[in-house]
Parts: C-alpha cells; structure tokens; sequence
C-alpha cells in the first residue's frame, strides 16, 4: 500500500450520512451506478433523488453509512453502503445492506471494509435483528472476496 493510501485510510471519517451529506451521498451514488451499474438494482434515470433519500432516513430502520475523504461540511463521500431493516412481520428480524459502492481510486485500502463493518454494527444494534444478508454481482469478485472475509456465505 501507498504511503498516500495509508494516510487516506486513517483520514477517512466513517459514519451515518447526515441530512446536510445526503448530496455528497447522491453524487458518489450517481458515479457507481454509471462505473458500475451492474452493481445496483437502479439505474441513473429511477433512482430516488436526495429530497427522497433525505426523507426515508430514519436511525432505526434505514441508515447510509459513508465515508468521507475528511470530517469538514464539503469533504466528499469516498464509500457508502446502506443498511435497511426489513419491515414485513415475518422477516423483521433481517436486515439488508444495499448499494455499496467504493470509488475506484479507494479502492482496496480497507475503507470499503469499515463502512460495512459500521452498517452491519448498525444492525446489530437494532433490537431483534438477527442476521444481515446483501446481494453481489458476480462480476465484482473483490467486493465478494470482501463480503466472505466478513463472514457473509453464499445461498
């Protein structure tokens, strides 16, 4: 690893996205699913823009984790992944982790690795919840050697 990588990864302020970071969440969203639109289930012209995604935030059921390339109000978001609790009776004992997304020149410095590790803390918070499943592509196989190596198995 870089010497530049190695200082990117300790700068990097992992944490719930905030009302005011929801466009810096959109705008690394609106890069993924054009680098990468294998990897989202949405495309650039039907997914939810930021006054949605502000509105369906909620601490104890819908949370974005990101991290930022810095703790100021303009840092950029570097990574993010969302973690959903699943709402129907029969399964609200699951939760999802949804649209995870690196930007490239991060990439393999274990930032990925810490936001996911903070969506799943998340869930595990969240009272009755017992397990976390996510989808992957099979085109990605870092982000599927990621999620084993965090205990996630194949089904």
């Amino acid at each position: 690893m870089r010497d530049s990588e190695q200082a990117d990864r300790r700068a990097a302020v992992v944490r719930a996205v905030r009302s005011g970071e929801v466009e810096a969440y959109a705008a690394l969203r609106a890069t993924g699913l054009i680098e990468s639109p294998w990897a989202f289930a949405s495309s650039p012209d039907d997914d939810l823009g930021p006054d949605e995604v502000r509105r369906r935030l909620d601490p104890a059921c819908n949370v974005i984790i990101a991290a930022f390339g810095s703790n100021t109000a303009q840092s950029p978001a570097i990574a993010i992944a969302g973690i959903a609790r699943t709402t129907k009776h029969k399964s609200a004992h699951l939760a999802t982790i949804w649209g995870v997304y690196t930007h490239p020149e991060y990439r393999g410095n274990g930032i990925g690795r810490r936001v996911l590790t903070r969506a799943i803390d998340t869930a595990r918070a969240w009272e009755g919840v017992t397990g976390v499943c996510l989808s992957v592509s099979t085109r990605t196989k870092p982000a599927i050697v990621l999620y084993r190596s965090l205990g996630f198995v194949e089904w």
